[in-house]
Parts: structure tokens; sequence; C-alpha cells
């Protein structure tokens, strides 16, 4: 029995890792970004073309896009470094800031847990 628990516990290992990395391409694989929807917005505006071009590229600096995907992943997960050298991300339950409102991802997601909760303990009751 012993042997068995210790078996399960280890395939946890491989099964996150697959879990994360679906998670991290399906994100990947959604159609535009917040890159497009800011750069839209100043062409609304009425920017030139090159402002535009400068704000995409120093935007895509900024959130770590102008690196490999092998490499974004490995900062998502927050094994590889960031461009400060630091190491931040979902192993160090640092979720990143939200885009709409400046606020740490970690901060929403604890005010809607609750809720989430209810939500779940009614959907396995009934």
């Amino acid at each position: 029995m012993r042997i068995y628990i210790i078996r399960r516990l280890l395939l946890i290992i491989p099964t996150l890792l697959i879990v994360t990395v679906i998670i991290f391409f399906l994100i990947r694989l959604m159609p535009g970004d917040i890159i497009d929807a800011k750069v839209a917005a100043l062409r609304e505006r009425g920017a030139t073309i090159e402002h535009l071009e400068t704000y995409r590229s120093t935007l895509e600096k900024e959130l770590g896009l102008d690196v490999s995907i092998p490499h974004q992943y490995g900062r998502w997960l927050g094994v590889a470094p960031r461009a400060d050298g630091s190491f931040s991300g979902i192993f160090q339950g640092d979720f990143g800031t939200s885009m709409l409102k400046g606020t740490p991802v970690l901060n929403d997601i604890a005010t809607r847990w609750p809720v989430t909760l209810e939500l779940s303990l009614i959907a396995i009751i009934v």
C-alpha cells in the first residue's frame, strides 16, 4: 500500500508539468493579445506608424514577448530568469499583474475564491 501511494504521489509531477504545458500553449494560441488591443487604441487616436511600431516593440520587451517561446514558458513557470535577472513565476506564487487593473492577479483570485468554492460545493452536492 505504501508503494502504491508513493507511486501515485510521484505521478503528480509529470501530470502537473503536462498541465502547465497545455495551459501555456492554449493561452498562446488564443487570437489577439493585449499588445494588439493597445496598438489598436493608439491607432484610433491617430498615432503615426513609426510611433505604433516603437510602442509595440517596447511593449513586447516589457512583457517579455521578445524572447523564444521555450524561454517564455520557463519565465512563466519561474525557472528561467527575467530580463532583470530575478526569478518570479507560477512556482514562486507570482501570477503576474493584471493588464486591466494593474494589480497582482493573486489578489483578484483571492477575492473570487469564496464564490468559486461555494459554486464547487453546490455542484458536488447536486
